[in-house]
Parts: C-alpha cells; sequence; structure tokens
C-alpha cells in the first residue's frame, strides 16, 4: 500500500500543494464494505429456510431472522457496513437454528426422511 502520508509529502514540497486534498479526498471514499460472503451466506440461509417451511414449523425463530436480515440489507445500501455485518451474522444464525427445527418437527412427523 501506498504511502498516503509520504506522498503528500512529496507533492507539497514540489509544489503541487492543490493535488493534496484530492489525494485525502479519493483515500476517504475507500472503504471494503461488508464482505460479500457474509451477504451471500445470509441469503442462502434464508433460502434453504424457505424451504425447510421454517416459516411453517418454526415461525418465531423465522421472523426474527427475516427481521435482522431486513435490517442488514437496509444497513448495507446506507453504507453502515459493521452493523449490515453484525444483522447478516445473526440472521444468518436464526435461519440456520429455524430451519434445522422446522426439519426436526417434519421428520418426527414422518413427513421427511433424515
Amino acid at each position: 500500500m501506498i504511502n498516503l502520508i509520504g506522498l503528500m509529502r512529496f507533492l507539497f514540497q514540489r509544489g503541487h500543494w492543490v493535488l493534496c486534498p484530492l489525494f485525502v479526498l479519493i483515500s476517504g471514499c475507500v472503504n471494503p464494505g461488508v464482505s460479500q460472503d457474509e451477504y451471500n451466506l445470509a441469503r442462502a440461509a434464508f433460502k434453504a429456510a424457505q424451504e425447510g417451511e421454517a416459516k411453517r414449523y418454526a415461525p418465531k425463530i423465522f421472523y426474527k431472522a427475516q427481521g435482522l436480515y431486513r435490517r442488514g440489507e437496509r444497513a448495507y445500501s446506507e453504507r453502515y457496513y459493521d452493523e449490515a455485518s453484525e444483522h447478516f451474522k445473526k440472521s444468518r444464525y436464526y435461519f440456520e437454528k429455524a430451519e434445522a427445527l422446522s426439519r426436526l418437527k417434519l421428520f418426527k412427523q414422518g413427513e421427511m426422511a433424515p
């Protein structure tokens, strides 16, 4: 990674002080954001929970996870990446929990093979 302060000193000493604020602005706009893996894993867990009929057999957990997922999407769109990351992690946990519980209930009822 380029040493930004060293680059700014170099430009300032050479009389290109006008470019210094430009580098500050450009470096301030760079943000790695939330990992796409976290978002994709949460979305995959959401789809798996839907396919596993979690909405029917574990509605409380499913709706809690869905609320967290929606908050994560909203935070992501508003560029609150740390908050979005936490919401995606929590929603994935609850979606997986809801899916497992619904599959267990289906298995106990004899509607699904192990």
